[in-house]
């Protein structure tokens, strides 16, 4: 399976590195939350 990933500019107002508890307070779509949130469980789970 091949997909093709486009940026959509008009989506993006920022971007920054910051730590997830930040992240999840930036965000504004609560499904983007959801994603940060499990990709912080999967990390914390994974990283020796």
């Amino acid at each position: 399976m091949t997909e093709t990933v486009t940026l959509q500019a008009s989506e993006i107002q920022d971007s920054r590195w910051c730590p997830f508890s930040e992240a999840l307070k930036l965000v504004t779509f609560d499904n983007d939350r959801n994603v940060l949130a499990e990709a912080e469980r999967y990390l914390e789970g994974n990283i020796s």
